[in-house]
């Protein structure tokens, strides 16, 4: 395969063109402004030959406008309109198949530790998601999130490869009320007799069902 070399620009950031109908929303701009101004403008946008229509990137665009960035290094590409819809979906897409290897990451973040690296935000990685490695409770079903979906189950993903569970939902709970849930959770575990987020709720579902089902 002969890959060919991208062309570099530097444009003024408001001739970029986000794409209107980018079905991949809710960018974290927070978390990329943070990285940008730590680690600086290591992975430039990607644009549309001509119409610099935004290909990959409108999160790291929307952090370089918050940032106050005035130029912006690109990448140009020549695809046409179609292979540039297809080529942003893809983009967002793919990444999200590559599974975390948790032991892994868990070491790496207590090296961190030792060395008093301070902030691991940085990483993108949340406090709760840092505490759980820490702990050795492993990475959580929310860093494995991708993988295709499974045929016969929609709206179901697979877990990572050989462990023969599928990612069905991912609970999410605002900040000011997750101390109540979580202690509304950790009182039907007890009464279950069971300690794990995930069997809690699968067996709760079940007892509801049963309930339900029985007329009760």
């Amino acid at each position: 395969m002969e890959i060919k070399q991208p062309t570099i620009e530097v444009v003024p950031i408001e001739k970029l063109k986000p794409w209107d109908q980018n079905p991949k929303q809710g960018h974290a701009v927070e978390q990329l402004t943070k990285s940008i101004e730590r680690f600086g403008y290591l992975s430039p946008i990607v644009v549309q030959k001509d119409t610099y229509r935004i290909l990959a990137g409108h999160g790291r665009h929307q952090a370089l406008i918050k940032a106050g960035v005035k130029e912006v290094q690109v990448v140009i590409a020549e695809l046409s309109d179609r292979e540039a819809d297809l080529f942003t979906v893809a983009d967002n897409r793919l990444a999200e198949y590559s599974n975390w290897d948790g032991e892994k990451l868990a070491g790496q973040l207590l090296l961190w530790q030792d060395q008093n690296v301070e902030d691991l935000s940085v990483t993108g990685l949340t406090q709760l998601e840092i505490g759980r490695l820490l702990d050795g409770a492993g990475p959580g079903p929310e860093l494995n999130a991708g993988g295709a979906e499974e045929e016969g189950l929609p709206g179901a993903t697979l877990a990572p490869s050989g462990t023969g569970y599928v990612k069905l939902v991912q609970l999410y709970v605002a900040t000011k009320e997750y101390p109540a849930f979580k202690e509304r959770l950790d009182e039907v575990g007890k009464i279950m007799g069971i300690d794990n987020t995930t069997e809690i709720v699968l067996a709760a579902v079940r007892t509801v069902h049963e309930q339900l089902a029985g007329g009760v």
